[in-house]
């Protein structure tokens, strides 16, 4: 099981926020976001069928269309 965390903050305290996980094996999803007032987490967890590095890339973006992404790489074992 892959278990991803990211902490985020927007100037836009009131803003409201979507995010996706792209999990690198083909699996998208839209992970679960805790926020209050300008700062959140957002939280994902998935199994992959097979072992092996994988290229995730997460993303949150406001009501206003402002988004930012984060890749990382994930040795699966």
């Amino acid at each position: 099981m892959a278990r991803l965390t990211l902490r985020f903050t927007d100037p836009g305290q009131l803003d409201t926020h979507t995010s996706t996980i792209s999990w690198g094996d083909g699996e998208v999803d839209s992970g679960v976001l805790a926020e209050e007032l300008g700062i959140g987490n957002l939280y994902g967890e998935h199994r992959y069928a097979d072992d092996g590095t994988f290229d995730l890339e997460a993303c949150v973006r406001d009501d206003e269309e402002a988004e930012d992404c984060v890749s990382v790489r994930a040795q699966v074992r």
